[in-house]
């Protein structure tokens, strides 16, 4: 109580310059500015979360902050069954997913911006059956809770899930993008 959490991250991200541990930091404050979202970042937090709480954002924050160094964004195994093994058919839905889920993305934010239930729920449903293609259950959860948000008009508390959103398809572009440059 003595400390505010901007001091208190940086005496603890100090104390690790001597120790090989990280410890995970995650802001849980009812400033939602951005501003104050940079501050906490710049001192070292790595994730923030505004008030009133979500149990789902709170459980997604920990799931993307715990180490998992093998996990994989999409199954591939599962992936060649669903495109009968054909890898050339691999190639070319990664390519069209590469392409698809930018612009989805795009549709996404604008719908956040223009506080639009009906336009996010859409852009979330249609990232959600992309991704499924591919066996990505993080993403397909992620895109299932913003598709949610929509459907109870809950664009306001959005932002979280939508940054959740974001990492998500990145990590699995970051492993499909690979294949496509493969095969060029």
């Amino acid at each position: 109580p003595v400390v505010d959490r901007i001091k208190a991250t940086r005496a603890i991200r100090q104390n690790e310059l001597e120790s090989s541990c990280r410890v995970a930091i995650v802001a849980m404050t009812a400033h939602a500015m951005d501003s104050y979202r940079q501050q906490c970042m710049d001192a070292g937090m790595d994730g923030f979360l505004t008030k009133p709480i979500d149990a789902k954002l709170l459980l997604a924050e920990i799931e993307r902050l715990a180490p998992h160094p093998s996990e994989s964004a999409f199954d591939r195994a599962a992936t060649m069954t669903r495109l009968g093994d054909d890898e050339e058919l691999l190639v070319e839905a990664a390519g069209a997913f590469i392409v698809e889920a930018r612009d989805i993305l795009d549709e996404v934010s604008r719908a956040v911006s223009a506080s639009d239930p009906l336009a996010l729920r859409h852009a979330a449903h249609s990232l959600k059956g992309s991704a499924a293609i591919f066996g990505a259950d993080k993403l397909v959860a992620t895109a299932s809770w913003v598709e949610e948000m929509g459907r109870d008009e809950r664009v306001a508390e959005a932002d979280d899930a939508v940054r959740f959103l974001h990492d998500e398809v990145q990590r699995l572009i970051g492993e499909l993008l690979p294949l496509v440059r493969q095969a060029s």
